[in-house]
């Protein structure tokens, strides 16, 4: 799932991959935090802070989630109870899109 580029040895994954191609676009700005979560989500996934860290390189979801809600764009947020490394159950939180 994972290649390394000769080039810049960054970690590159297929939606990052298809965010930077369409920020490569002749006249168009690279997205922001905010707009990759979108798509993210309107592309009928579910987010974790570990996804985000993974998928879209962002260390501090909530916050982007924070100042979604404040631009006026309706997040539902899931607790899910999983097991960390330890073996201990802990609560995280999981955001999606109200389906439409």
């Amino acid at each position: 799932m994972y290649t390394i580029t000769k080039k810049s040895k960054h970690i590159n994954k297929p939606f990052k991959k298809r965010v930077c191609a369409l920020a490569e676009t002749k006249g168009v700005k690279k997205m922001n935090q905010k707009q990759r979560v979108l798509d993210y989500l309107r592309s009928g996934n579910t987010i974790t802070s570990l996804d985000a860290f993974h998928e879209l390189g962002i260390t501090r979801i909530s916050a982007v989630v924070y100042n979604l809600k404040r631009d006026g764009h309706h997040l539902i947020k899931e607790n899910v109870t999983v097991k960390n490394r330890f073996d201990e159950e802990c609560t995280i939180a999981r955001w999606s899109l109200p389906c439409s």
